[in-house]
């Protein structure tokens, strides 16, 4: 191992030294190394803290001559306080850890990726939470506990990110067990549905909750469509505090409007400052003149009354949206969320919190069907990513579209030779795609830009890439740019992975749309 010969570990300006003349490809390599070292000792770290709280449910033995009517709640929250404080962890963490370590003994072959490095604890604690709601009381249960579980794993091994890790693996439960992710979905609501606010430092307070998938894209479309309304693009608050000015108002605080900061006199979500209370009291006629310069116009001449900012946002319901699929072989998806389970989608659309649209068609590139293996054009439209996951790891990756980045098309489509493409396209893509396709991103492909996976020539469209489905992609602006430096070239292939090479080392990752 590179590391055992790099490192000393005793003399940090040695070490420090060695890292300073590696290669970049033997950093890659030696980082490596190190974080699979370091994973490993996660893992077991994690057991070992299981192993303490075995240590002191002994100790507690005594309490059962007590005689309690609680003493298994207060064991429990005894032992989780003790492991927290004998490790210097906080309680939330000392309780996660020992949930893993119960969990993973009914997941055999996740507990050996764990402990042989291959993940992080959360990565690995994401896989869990989902999986656990399965069944496995039956010969077929557990088939089809072991088949999620084989699923997970490859899943994980790919270069994605945690959320959207968790929104494929949502997703793949929904598919093979859709009752029972609707069973997990009420235990998680009756168990950790929560709202906190806790103190926080410079006059501030964090606010905490778990809620309903529902509640959570409703004040986030709130949010987001009062800022829009309200505030003009000259308006340079950072994001965040925009975000907390609108829920301010969102939740009634009193005497609080969002109101634009641009300074522009004539901006139309700008809201005057407030009389002073005293002026409350004066009639009209105590009021002073108000001076006007001769340019003015009087109010007569003038183009309209001041606009006032509309109350929309904060007075009406803001609608939500369940993608369905009339097939069955989607999981519905809140749209802003994910996947939901099929009864959730049934409540939400039943009760008019939700209105239901149809799920995206999907073609196979034409001219590509000689290449294509019968399992693939057995997938049809199915774009499930728990199928995409089994396919890959049984069959391999499907055949690249072409090189050309001409889709698979000998000729080119209407719109095909225009650089931007339609709105119907775009929105397609982003349906298709659902989030940035760069490696280790999970942005939502609806904040992405649609790219060109081999570039359009603008002086040459013909022998350029062509503005067709499968040459487009969903990537964020960062990554958009990565892409044009060339530090990874992309290949679409027909099941609409991309596989992704660098040109200095050779390696290769694939991402799969979202």
């Amino acid at each position: 191992m590179i590391t055992r010969e790099l490192f000393c570990y005793t003399d940090s300006e040695a070490d420090l030294s060695a890292i300073d003349g590696l290669s970049s490809t033997d950093v890659t390599a030696a980082t490596r190394e190190i974080q699979t070292l370091q994973y490993q000792n996660a893992a077991r770290t994690v057991f070992l803290a299981d192993r303490l709280a075995a240590a002191v449910l002994d100790e507690l033995s005594f309490a059962d001559r007590l005689g309690h009517p609680h003493i298994d709640q207060l064991a429990d929250k005894a032992i989780v306080g003790e492991v927290s404080v004998r490790l210097g962890i906080s309680r939330t963490q000392a309780r996660s850890w020992l949930f893993l370590a119960s969990a993973l003994r009914v997941f055999p072959a996740l507990l050996d990726a764990f402990m042989a490095g291959r993940f992080a604890i959360r990565r690995t604690q994401i896989i869990v939470e989902e999986l656990s709601v399965l069944p496995d009381r039956t010969d077929d249960e557990q088939q089809i506990r072991d088949h999620a579980e084989r699923l997970a794993i490859a899943m994980a091994d790919g270069p994605v990110h945690d959320s959207v890790l968790r929104e494929r693996l949502a997703e793949m439960v929904i598919a093979l067990a859709p009752e029972f992710a609707a069973a997990g979905r009420r235990d998680h609501a009756r168990d950790r549905q929560h709202v906190t606010v806790r103190k926080d430092a410079n006059g501030h307070a964090q606010l905490n909750a778990n809620v309903p998938a529902e509640v959570g894209v409703h004040l986030r479309q709130r949010i987001s469509a009062l800022i829009e309304e309200r505030l003009c693009a000259d308006d340079r608050r950072p994001a965040g505090v925009r975000q907390v000015d609108a829920l301010r108002e969102i939740q009634g605080m009193p005497g609080y409007r969002l109101a634009c900061k641009c300074g522009r006199e004539g901006c139309a979500g700008r809201i005057p400052e407030p009389m002073p209370e005293w002026m409350n009291d004066l009639h009209d006629d105590d009021l002073p003149d108000e001076p006007r310069a001769e340019s003015e116009p009087a109010e007569s001449e003038s183009a309209g009354p001041e606009p006032v900012p509309s109350e929309t946002a904060v007075g009406e319901q803001t609608a939500l949206t369940v993608i369905t699929d009339p097939t069955g072989r989607h999981a519905p998806r809140l749209q802003g969320f994910g996947a939901i389970d099929p009864a959730h989608a049934v409540d939400l659309i039943g009760s008019g919190a939700a209105t239901a649209i149809g799920g995206p068609t999907f073609a196979y590139p034409s001219g590509s069907s000689d290449s294509l293996d019968e399992y693939l054009w057995a997938l049809g439209e199915d774009l499930a990513t728990w199928q995409r996951a089994a396919l890959v790891a049984d069959h391999g990756l499907a055949p690249p579209v072409d090189s050309t980045g001409h889709g698979g098309e000998s000729l080119p489509p209407p719109g095909a030779l225009r650089y931007r493409p339609s709105r119907r396209m775009i929105e397609k893509i982003v349906a298709l795609d659902r989030i940035c396709r760069y490696p280790g991103c999970g942005k939502p492909a609806a904040d992405c830009e649609i790219d060109h996976v081999v570039k359009f020539r603008n002086a040459d469209p013909e022998n350029g890439g062509w503005t067709v489905e499968f040459n487009l992609a969903a990537l964020c602006t960062p990554d958009h740019h990565r892409k044009h430096m060339g530090l990874w070239i992309p290949t679409m292939r027909a099941d609409r992975t991309i596989t992704w090479r660098s040109p200095h080392t050779g390696e290769t990752v694939v991402t799969y749309p979202g």
